[in-house]
């Protein structure tokens, strides 16, 4: 005989077998139930943004734009496939020693310690 308060999960193909247990219960529910399984992602690493707000100074500014330019005149290369790389490098170079890089906060799961209280809290007021 099955618990009076157990909740039982039943498939179609086996409903025939467990009606007589079902109907001893004093709640009843029979309903449909879709699954669908997803695969939780990797943790990823937060991405590094640039303190933009930085950049809203004068003097900040000046200062970017001045390396950005020292840079440049020291790496000119008349090729036409290095200026790309060269220019990315020195903007990246440049952002990194004036700008630098915004801490940000690591993310938190939404299902924590209070959220668990919680649901033992509900469970056992239902037992009672």
């Amino acid at each position: 005989m099955i618990p009076r308060k157990d909740h039982i999960l039943v498939f179609k193909k086996w409903l025939n077998i467990t009606k007589e247990p079902i109907e001893e219960l004093t709640q009843t529910a029979i309903g449909e139930l879709k699954i669908k399984v997803i695969k939780k992602n990797k943790e990823s690493k937060p991405r590094k943004k640039r303190d933009l707000e930085k950049l809203k100074t004068d003097i900040t500014r000046q200062k970017y734009i001045q390396m950005i330019d020292d840079k440049l005149e020291e790496r000119k290369t008349n090729e036409n496939k290095k200026t790309w790389e060269t220019l990315k490098e020195t903007i990246l170079t440049s952002a990194e020693e004036t700008i630098r890089r915004k801490e940000t906060k690591a993310r938190r799961e939404w299902f924590d310690d209070e959220c668990e209280d919680k649901i033992k809290q509900k469970n056992e007021a239902w037992l009672k």
